[in-house]
């Protein structure tokens, strides 16, 4: 995919227009490439290869808009922390795009503990500038708090921001009142989401635009 001519702008939201959740840090990178490859994503329903590789090259143009961060830590190393399954090819490409930034994996799960991952780079962690958390989809927020509540407590010196592709209105509202000092890049901010029956017992709640990427992703 050639991505030479693409425009990639990085502007903040303007919360007024979109719900009447008031956001500091919430910016959004756009180019006519990311929106396509979003709509492409947001309508494939089968997943596997070509699903995996939008994704990919998704990151690839999200890592790009963030030339101008990540630039200002070029003497630095800059860490790159995916969270599975979704996250996992979209880090991937931001990771190709930032030179110097290496890339690394929290474990997956609802129920994931971010420490048993992380605690074994905790040398290159400290020794990084920027670390960029990276969630495809954020509906509720909560996977992507416990990596980022964890990184807040343990390296408090370092620059932590977090990239997706899609975030919920509430999602993004949630994390900022959180955390309120995180900058949130994202590609799309979906205004509703959605609770699916899984099985008798179990709802999950999801973003209607893209579904479970992470089921799409293994496919």
């Amino acid at each position: 995919m050639d991505h030479k001519d693409d425009k990639i702008s990085v502007k903040k939201f303007n919360s007024e227009e979109i719900i009447s959740f008031r956001y500091n840090h919430l910016y959004q990178i756009s180019s006519p490439k990311l929106e396509e490859l979003c709509e492409l994503l947001c309508l494939d329903r089968k997943g596997g290869g070509a699903f995996r590789d939008n994704l990919l090259n998704a990151g690839l143009l999200l890592g790009k808009g963030l030339k101008d961060l990540t630039s200002e830590f070029n003497k630095k190393l800059i860490a790159v922390i995916g969270i599975p399954r979704g996250g996992i090819l979209l880090a991937e490409g931001i990771c190709r795009s930032i030179p110097k930034s290496s890339l690394f994996y929290t474990n997956d799960g609802k129920n994931s503990d971010p420490k048993k991952t992380l605690l074994l780079h905790k040398n290159f962690l400290q020794k990084c500038q920027l670390i960029i958390v990276v969630d495809t989809v954020v509906d509720l927020g909560t996977t992507a708090e416990r990596t980022l509540r964890f990184l807040v407590q343990n390296y408090k010196e370092n620059v932590i921001i977090l990239i997706s592709l899609i975030t919920s209105v509430d999602g993004a509202y949630r994390l900022e009142k959180t955390f309120p000092k995180l900058s949130h890049y994202t590609s799309m901010i979906e205004k509703k989401t959605l609770w699916i029956k899984v099985t008798k017992n179990i709802n999950r709640r999801i973003i209607p635009k893209i579904g479970d990427v992470g089921e799409l992703t293994s496919k």
